[in-house]
């Protein structure tokens, strides 16, 4: 039986994997940006959807005070609009998840990933234009961030999808198992 306790400890494991990962945000955001959306996917299907949603809310908080974006530094609204993006993400797949339709999950999984790339393009780009004064520096690489706050984020999203979907089986069988030692077994 899968306690309430035994879902925060599962939770809470996934989201010290978020933080770690996010120590390499630096490096390459397509490293960093699958692991999340997989950790985001993996705690609302397999362990709670209110844990995913909690997770899609934390992570972009955390990911701002470890990497210290200045975009995010100059305009902080945009992280709203980041876990606006991951909470469709995570109750899309949710929903799709519990018909128990494999062919029409798979559809969603795709279809959440652009969804949350939409989102973020639409709101955080034009809130920039709105929020950023003429004579600041990011204005000069909007279409840069256009970019990364939709095709990459899409892009990212289908790659921790995908690994979610390989990874599947063995996620439930690891994580339904009552005791580690059953985990063997399977």
């Amino acid at each position: 039986m899968r306690t309430g306790t035994k879902k925060l400890c599962e939770a809470s494991i996934i989201l010290a994997l978020i933080l770690v990962s996010q120590l390499f945000k630096n490096l390459s955001v397509f490293i960093t940006g699958p692991i999340i959306n997989f950790c985001l996917i993996t705690c609302t299907l397999l362990v709670d959807k209110k844990y995913g949603i909690l997770l899609s809310i934390v992570s972009p908080i955390t990911a701002f005070l470890i990497t210290g974006s200045p975009i995010m530094s100059a305009l902080p609204i945009i992280i709203l609009f980041v876990i606006l993006g991951n909470i469709v993400f995570v109750l899309i797949n949710d929903h799709f998840y519990k018909k128990k339709n494999t062919e029409l999950f798979l559809a969603a999984m795709v279809a959440s990933c652009m969804i949350k790339g939409i989102i973020m393009g639409v709101t955080i780009i034009p809130c920039m234009y709105l929020l950023l004064p003429e004579a600041s520096p990011l204005r000069a690489v909007i279409r840069t961030l256009n970019l990364t706050f939709s095709a990459t984020q899409i892009i990212t999203a289908l790659i921790g999808t995908f690994l979610f979907a390989w990874c599947y089986n063995r996620l439930v069988a690891f994580l339904h198992a009552e005791d580690i030692r059953d985990y063997d077994k399977k």
